[in-house]
């Protein structure tokens, strides 16, 4: 029997040949306000939660929230809870940086109570709401886009209902008034698109994923979906 010299491979070549250990996941931090619908006021000690994971925060006394390790470039979703108020959803893309969410605003427990009534619709347990508004993009004048009618797919629950200028469901209305929002009631859980019909050009995506045109949301159990897009439009009084 022929006896084969020891054979030897050169290191580099063994370095090549052993497994590559996984690239860390990017993550990046996610912050942004959490305010009082009606006031306006900042909301401290609201606890915020990524969905579908551990991660959670609470807002400070500001009302200003701070989620870390958050994973980049993907669609995200985040669970808002305060005593006395609805218990919140809000999606939105992560970027590939640190971002700073837009304001979210929160509704007592006394409104969803008091457009019920209004509406004379009845709340289906294990249903959601979702809350959709409209505005011009220009920070701090609280002008909202006028004239613009919204649809949910799939179909279910009860809606649209658009807001007066007193931000009441008016059952007249057909289309978004100077308040620029509505809501739909008693939607099942899963994810539906809100589709915007007569926008102007420049809209962008402010709460939610991919639209403006049409925009995907998630929409969950005893949970009010805030969504909104904003549109450069001219500031009129």
């Amino acid at each position: 029997m022929t006896l084969h010299p020891r054979r030897y491979f050169p290191k580099a070549l063994l370095l090549a040949l052993l497994p590559l250990g996984c690239a860390p996941t990017p993550t990046v931090t996610i912050s942004g306000p959490v305010n009082d619908l009606g006031s306006g006021e900042p909301l401290a000690g609201a606890r915020v939660c990524l969905a579908g994971s551990n991660l959670c925060t609470d807002t400070d006394e500001t009302g200003t929230f701070t989620l870390k390790d958050v994973e980049a470039s993907t669609e995200q979703a985040i669970h808002i809870d305060l005593e006395g108020y609805l218990p919140g959803l809000v999606a939105f893309e992560a970027p590939e940086a640190d971002m700073e969410l837009a304001v979210i605003s929160l509704g007592g427990d006394i409104l969803m109570d008091l457009q019920m009534a209004i509406l004379e619709v009845e709340n289906k347990p294990g249903s959601g709401q979702v809350v959709f508004s409209i505005s011009n993009g220009i920070f701090g004048d609280r002008i909202n886009v006028s004239n613009i009618s919204t649809e949910l797919s799939p179909s279910g629950g009860s809606g649209p209902y658009y807001l007066n200028s007193n931000s009441l469901p008016d059952t007249e209305l057909g289309e978004t008034s100077t308040n620029g929002g509505g809501l739909f009631v008693n939607v099942p859980a899963g994810n539906h698109t809100l589709t915007h019909l007569g926008l102007s050009s420049g809209c962008t995506t402010i709460l939610g994923w991919e639209g403006p045109e049409k925009l995907t949301i998630p929409v969950a159990s005893e949970r009010v979906t805030y969504a909104r897009i904003e549109c450069a439009v001219e500031n009129v009084e």
